[in-house]
């Protein structure tokens, strides 16, 4: 049966409106960055001093899904679903709320179907887009329809679906625990080490970098731009380069790279955005946005030092030490002035030589999960089309 989204779901409605302030205390609020992931995380919400009564209107129930409707055209229309074992949470502002009329459809089937092809393909005919973000009205949102099947037929679609995300979900995990293996393992190899030299800043072991005009430099060739948006933040790595021609280079692209360069944002809130050129890229630029760590090899191997800055120590003291109120940051030099600790050479390479192999094992479960999103992706469109 064909509906309307406005028939299916109870509301959809944005949040409470409040000025956030991580000191006011009070119950959570919702930010856009609370479902970054696809999936609702406590540590990224907001508080303004709300209390239950103020916020009683607003507190999420157990099935309601948060959309962001409010964003950048590839995170627009990324939802997740609330749960009530997460405790009480306030949906705030920047997200809507879609509450399912469960007498006709299953929260967690309309999760996917959201999430799903057939959905999104009218969803972009209403994009309305913007210098830095675009977005999409509830009003808009509501007359989009769609072919609601049984509960009978919900409830086996979204249990055909939950098996392969529990499969993807699990794959994610394994590689995110190889990456948190290398900064143990070094953590060991400091504490089995007696000659340590600690306490040497970054500054001490990197050279110097340049910075060009790629208009004039490329004014008629292409380069490799690398910005924000091209690093993948879970897996620390370049994902999406965009190449460019010199006389249309972004005024921010600046930075000449070299094989083994690493990227550091410097930027709130995506001072997670951490990579390490592996690749040979044509001419390849960064933007100004990112620290440029290049090692002296002599000192240090790019390894280890990558190793260290997409750890959770320094990711969490690069937050403490940002300046700024309306565009946070931390600059070049405190990035640099980050102190270490330096095993010697030959155990540096004993490191680098465990990273390699963990790399390339780690390289073919990033392939084949590839595989496995393709397929889950093939498998919900083909679902939702048969709807």
């Amino acid at each position: 049966m064909k509906l309307l989204v406005s028939e299916i779901f109870e509301f959809v409605r944005n949040g409470l409106n409040i000025k956030q302030n991580s000191n006011e205390g009070g119950l959570p609020i919702t930010r856009i960055e609370t479902i970054a992931n696809g999936e609702i995380n406590l540590k990224k919400v907001g508080y303004g001093g709300v209390s239950l009564n103020k916020a009683k209107r607003y507190l999420l129930e157990d099935g309601d899904i948060l959309f962001s409707h409010i964003n950048s055209v590839p995170h627009l229309g990324k939802c997740a679903l609330y749960e009530k074992n997460l405790g009480q949470l306030v949906h705030g502002m920047n997200l809507l709320c879609f509450r399912a009329n469960k007498k006709k459809l299953l929260p967690k089937f309309a999760l996917y179907m959201l999430r799903s092809n057939v959905f999104r393909n009218q969803l972009t005919k209403s994009i309305k887009k913007a210098v830095n973000q675009a977005s999409v009205s509830t009003t808009d949102i509501k007359k989009i329809r769609l072919n609601i099947p049984s509960l009978i037929e919900q409830k086996r679609i979204t249990t055909l679906l939950d098996s392969a995300n529990k499969l993807l979900r699990l794959r994610k995990k394994t590689i995110l625990k190889l990456t948190e293996l290398e900064e143990s393992i070094y953590k060991q190899l400091i504490k089995d080490f007696d000659e340590v030299n600690t306490n040497i800043s970054l500054s001490e072991l990197i050279k110097k970098t340049n910075n060009i005009n790629p208009v004039k430099a490329y004014s008629k060739d292409e380069f490799t731009y690398i910005d924000i948006a091209s690093v993948d933040n879970k897996s620390k790595s370049i994902s999406t380069p965009k190449v460019v021609y010199g006389k249309n280079a972004p005024s921010r692209a600046r930075q000449v790279l070299q094989i083994n360069d690493i990227l550091v944002s410097t930027v709130r809130p995506n001072l997670n955005a951490i990579a390490k050129i592996d690749t040979s890229y044509h001419k390849p630029i960064a933007s100004t946005g990112f620290c440029i760590l290049r090692c002296d090899e002599s000192k240090l191997l790019p390894e280890v030092l990558f190793s260290i800055v997409k750890s959770k120590n320094f990711i969490d003291e690069m937050v403490k030490m940002t300046n700024g109120a309306s565009y946070p940051a931390v600059t070049d030099k405190i990035v640099k002035s980050y102190k270490i600790s330096l095993v010697p050479m030959s155990l540096q390479n004993k490191f680098a030589k465990i990273i390699r192999n963990n790399e390339i094992y780690k390289t073919k479960l990033v392939a084949h999960n590839g595989k496995l999103n393709s397929l889950f992706n093939s498998l919900q469109h083909q679902l939702f089309e048969k709807v």
